[in-house]
């Protein structure tokens, strides 16, 4: 058992993968939907190769690895067209690693991205709290069906692998899940931040840009770091001749005689 356990750990931790895949993608402007769910589902997919590469070899022919949780995980956060690219590359290479275990690793794929998308569409979207806990029972059930899936192999090999696997499974791998959750979430939620940040730094800037008078942002040592084009017009300068000089340089000298 702990060796099992180790090597799930280990397999597990590939699945940081697809936090670096969802920063990533997400620089992709939204217009491109499409394209970014398309180049999303590429990158997981190798992710996905990447750990059924690495699988723990239960016996000749069966292979066990973390799929379920990056599959299910997919499913729910990137969406149809990632999952689809993902389920493909991933049932290929399995078909291509053989053995009695072939069949039962194919379910494993198609059931993990069938039970994220539902639980995408009808559960997680309802959600409003403890989303976390959602995460945990949807990966309860991802891995109730992964053991499920077992019972495709030949008897008495379908008991065998059960009983090893049992435990890491239905602990371990709900676990994972909704840490990989709330990782991608926490990502999700900056993301979210900056991009308001950022629509909020634009609209500054157009009304810094458009106002009827002329203002200019100064540093703590009084140098010009910024004017509109309000400013520059009403001085007849360019924007290269301002930026960087005291906004004294540019006052009339009266202003500092001392009454």
């Amino acid at each position: 058992m702990p060796t099992t356990i180790t090597a799930l750990i280990n397999n597990a931790a590939l699945l940081l993968i697809l936090s670096v895949i969802y920063q990533l993608t997400n620089q992709i402007k939204t217009k491109y939907k499409l394209l970014k769910q398309i180049i999303s589902g590429i990158f997981i997919a190798l992710t996905c190769i990447a750990i059924m590469s690495t699988s723990y070899k239960l016996s000749d022919g069966v292979i066990f690895d973390t799929r379920s949780i990056l599959i299910s995980v997919t499913a729910l956060f990137f969406g149809p067209v990632s999952t689809l690219l993902t389920i493909v590359a991933a049932g290929i290479f399995r078909i291509l690693q053989g053995g009695i275990g072939t069949f039962s690793g194919i379910a494993v794929i198609i059931s993990s991205a069938i039970i994220g998308l539902v639980w995408r569409i009808w559960i997680y979207s309802k959600a409003t709290k403890l989303r976390w806990l959602s995460i945990y029972v949807m990966s309860l059930v991802v891995h109730i069906s992964v053991i499920a899936c077992m019972f495709l192999l030949p008897y008495p090999e379908s008991v065998t692998v059960i009983r090893q696997i049992i435990i890491p499974v239905l602990l371990l791998y709900p676990i994972v899940s909704v840490l990989l959750y709330l990782l991608l979430t926490q990502q999700q939620e900056f993301l979210r931040v900056r991009d308001k940040f950022k629509q909020s730094e634009e609209r500054f800037r157009v009304l810094f840009n458009k106002a009827p008078l002329g203002y200019q942002s100064l540093d703590t040592d009084g140098n010009i770091i910024d004017v509109n084009e309000q400013w520059l017009d009403i001085f007849g300068l360019s924007r290269d001749e301002v930026i960087g000089k005291r906004f004294g340089d540019f006052l009339h000298p009266a202003l500092f005689i001392a009454k």
